[in-house]
């Protein structure tokens, strides 16, 4: 008799179009070890997410999408208080004026006082040109968050189910984008709006401006084949995303500041990318 294979050409090949998303996190660092004095923590026991379509191996993309904050998530500042400081340059109140300026930013954060009056309150009193708005932008591209820069290519790999769903604005946010190789039609953020080269305000027109996070997520997460959806950042409008039931999971990202009432309403609790990859592949 003949002998015969115990596998067929079609079996393989679906087999090898099983690589996953979770597969790219251990390739891109999910297996590393935690830093530390930092730790995953799994605040609410959820059992695995399934993020395939586990009958269909004709097409065994993961079914998911990561949002990611920007500011102090991606990068280690925020980027109109940079944008801010930068304003001030030469200024003899400078100091306690960057101090006010973020200190409004933390009582957005918290959830204090809402993102929109922390955003009105910091833009009354911001004087700034588009040339320095550029300026601001390039140098926050140098300052992306250690553990991010260290797995850059986990970016450029999966950017198709990566968003970056940002309080912050756009022109400062997009040169970091593309050091991370992610398209800026999956940036979304608010726009300064200006008056003879001068910013005078926020474009009224963008979905940030008229929906927020949660608008703008639950858009994302609202398609005729919908896809969990994980949230990373360090701020309470992520959180709302969650509890607004359009984000499967809330992550918290510790790296670069530790806010006390958001971390009190996380899923999860990381302190870096490495941390983030390995929650991913444990599920």
């Amino acid at each position: 008799m003949a002998w015969e294979a115990p596998w067929d050409l079609g079996s393989v090949t679906r087999a090898l179009k099983t690589f996953s998303f979770l597969g790219m996190a251990r390739l891109y660092g999910g297996s590393a070890g935690r830093p530390r004095g930092t730790s995953s923590v799994d605040r609410r026991g959820f059992s695995s997410l399934t993020w395939f379509a586990p009958q269909n191996h004709r097409d065994a993309s993961p079914m998911y999408l990561l949002v990611f904050d920007f500011d102090s998530t991606l990068v280690s500042v925020e980027g109109l208080d940079e944008l801010f400081a930068r304003s001030l340059t030469g200024h003899p109140e400078q100091a306690s004026r960057i101090q006010a300026f973020r200190e409004v930013t933390d009582l957005g954060m918290a959830g204090t006082i809402s993102a929109e009056e922390s955003l009105n309150r910091r833009l009354a009193i911001l004087d700034v040109d588009r040339a320095t708005v550029d300026t601001v932008a390039a140098e926050i591209r140098e300052k992306v968050t250690p553990s991010v820069a260290k797995h850059a290519s986990f970016f450029r790999e999966n950017a198709k189910r990566i968003h970056v769903v940002s309080g912050g604005f756009e022109e400062l946010i997009q040169p970091t984008l593309g050091r991370l190789g992610l398209p800026l039609s999956q940036l979304h953020a608010h726009r300064f709006q200006y008056s003879k080269g001068r910013v005078v305000g926020l474009d009224p027109t963008t979905a940030m401006a008229r929906g927020g996070k949660v608008g703008i997520v639950g858009a994302l997460g609202s398609g005729s084949e919908p896809m969990p959806i994980w949230i990373v950042g360090d701020g309470a409008t992520d959180f709302e995303v969650k509890e607004r039931g359009f984000a499967e999971r809330f992550v918290a990202f510790t790296e670069n500041r530790w806010r006390e009432p958001v971390v009190a309403t996380a899923d999860h609790v990381v302190g870096s990318m490495d941390e983030l990859l390995q929650l991913l592949e444990d599920g």
